[in-house]
C-alpha cells in the first residue's frame, strides 16, 4: 500500500513538516494478533528515530494505529503485542494510556428504528443494551458511559440520575428515557455484582462508529478479512446482517447468479471497511 519510510520522507518534504507522516492513520478491521499493525508501527518508528521524534512517537501511535477483532483471545494477543512494541516509549506519554485494539464487530452494530428514533443494540448474555443513535453521532457515548459508571458505583436512584444526566448532556425527551432505561440496566448489574466490565464492553462494541466520528477516517486499511461462506455463517448472523448485504447489492435475486462464485463474508467486509 506504499506505507514506507521512503513515502514518509517524501510526504514530510511536500508538507514542509516532519510530523506530517505521523498523522497518517492505519486501521486493521480484523486484526487478529496485530501483525499488520505492529509492522506498520515499526515503519513509523524507523522514520521517527531518523528525525529525532522518538519523544512524541507513542502519542501518535496510540491515536492513529487502530485494530478491531471479534475474537477475545485475538484482541488480548494484539493488545499485548502493541504494548510490547511501544513499552520503551511510555516514559514520554503524558496522561493515561489506552491501547487502541478493540473487541468489536467491524461489520455489525445492530440498529432498531421506531417512532421515537433509531437505537443501537448490543446483545449480551446479561441482556440487551440500547443506546440512541443520536448519542453516538454526537460523540457523547464515551462521556455518557463514564457518567453512568460513576453514578452506578454511587448507587444513585434512577430518578436522581435522570436529573443529573439531563443537565450534563442536554438530552431531549426520547434520549433521556432511553438513557434512563440503560442506567437501570447497569444499576441492576451493579446490585448483582456484575457491573464493572460492561461499560468497557459497550465502549469497545461501538469503536467502529465512535472512533471515526470523533477522530476522522483512516488513510490506510490493511489486513486479512474473515473468509466465511454465506452458507456457513450462523443463521442468526445471516439474518442480522441481511440489510447490509442488500444495501451493497450482494443478495442474489431469483434469476440472477454470481456464476461459479458464492457469497463470502469477505466481500461484505471489504465494502463496509472501505466505507
Amino acid at each position: 500500500v506504499g506505507l514506507t519510510v521512503e513515502y514518509f520522507e517524501k510526504l514530510a518534504k511536500e508538507k514542509g513538516d516532519s510530523l506530517a507522516p505521523l498523522n497518517l492513520r492505519v486501521l486493521d478491521p480484523a486484526c487478529g494478533s496485530g501483525t499488520f499493525l505492529i509492522l506498520a508501527m515499526k515503519r513509523f518508528r524507523d522514520y521517527a528515530e531518523e528525525h529525532y521524534l522518538r519523544d512524541v512517537l507513542a502519542d501518535y501511535l496510540l491515536r492513529n494505529i487502530v485494530g478491531f477483532d471479534l475474537n477475545p483471545l485475538a484482541v488480548l494477543a494484539a493488545r499485548t503485542n502493541f504494548l510490547l512494541a511501544i513499552a520503551d516509549l511510555f516514559p514520554y506519554v503524558k496522561g493515561s494510556i489506552e491501547i487502541p485494539i478493540y473487541l468489536a464487530d467491524s461489520l455489525l452494530v445492530e440498529a432498531l428504528t421506531t417512532l421515537t428514533g433509531t437505537t443501537y443494540i448490543i446483545r449480551t448474555y446479561v441482556g440487551d443494551f440500547r443506546i440512541p443513535k443520536s448519542i453516538v453521532e454526537r460523540g457523547l457515548l464515551g462521556e455518557l458511559l463514564e457518567i453512568i459508571d460513576r453514578y452506578v458505583r454511587l448507587r444513585y436512584k434512577a430518578q436522581d440520575f435522570e436529573q443529573m444526566i439531563k443537565n450534563e448532556l442536554k438530552l431531549d425527551g426520547n434520549e433521556l428515557q432511553s438513557i434512563k432505561n440503560l442506567y437501570i440496566t447497569f444499576l441492576n448489574l451493579e446490585k448483582d455484582g456484575k457491573n464493572h466490565v460492561w461499560t468497557s464492553i459497550i465502549k469497545n462494541s461501538f469503536a467502529p462508529l465512535t472512533i471515526v466520528s470523533s477522530i476522522g477516517k483512516f488513510d490506510y486499511i490493511v489486513g486479512n478479512p474473515p473468509w466465511i461462506n454465506w452458507g456457513n455463517l450462523p443463521e442468526e448472523y445471516r439474518n442480522r446482517s441481511k440489510r447490509l448485504w442488500e444495501s451493497y447489492g450482494l443478495i442474489i435475486r431469483k434469476g440472477k447468479s454470481l456464476g461459479k462464485a458464492s457469497r463470502d463474508i469477505a466481500m461484505l467486509f471489504s465494502y463496509v471497511s472501505i466505507d
